[in-house]
């Protein structure tokens, strides 16, 4: 066993967002923690996907960006499925960019695994996890926003 592989706190509702997400961190050498309990931040967290469409996954970030925690990776994941817009979401990362390395990936809805039969991430479950894994590993100081509701259509 490696003890050296990073830990990547995946904070969701357990679902197949999650797993797909989980599969992927495995591929790219990190070992994933699936939090699916709406715990808030947890402080000891230094690397999460948190999913925004799940109660665990917007608790996590709405608790880091009010308690000011520093040293963070994060990438979050909404979706247009969820009923908020990307600007909902926009100045809540931007606050955790202040002391945290953050990205905010858009994209349309559902996510994956739950995704209407003829949508691309149905046609390819894995893409979108791929993207937030990337952009998990590109997160850089302050906030940054990705949005791919025109690329991946809807």
């Amino acid at each position: 066993m490696n003890v050296l592989k990073p830990i990547v706190a995946v904070l969701g509702d357990g679902g197949p967002t999650d797993l797909t997400l989980a599969d992927v961190l495995v591929d790219r050498g990190a070992r994933p923690h699936l939090l699916s309990v709406d715990v808030g931040w947890l402080r000891s967290v230094r690397s999460a996907i948190a999913l925004l469409d799940t109660a665990p996954g917007a608790s996590a970030v709405l608790g880091l960006a009010e308690s000011g925690g520093s040293g963070a990776r994060i990438a979050a994941l909404g979706t247009t499925a969820s009923g908020a817009a990307l600007e909902d979401w926009e100045g809540v990362c931007r606050r955790c960019g202040e002391r945290n390395d953050i990205t905010l990936v858009w994209a349309p809805g559902p996510a994956v695994g739950g995704a209407p039969e003829g949508t691309s991430a149905t046609q390819d479950p894995g893409a979108l996890a791929l993207t937030v894994v990337e952009e998990l590993a590109r997160a850089g100081p302050g906030a940054r926003i990705v949005d791919l509701t025109e690329q991946l259509g809807r």
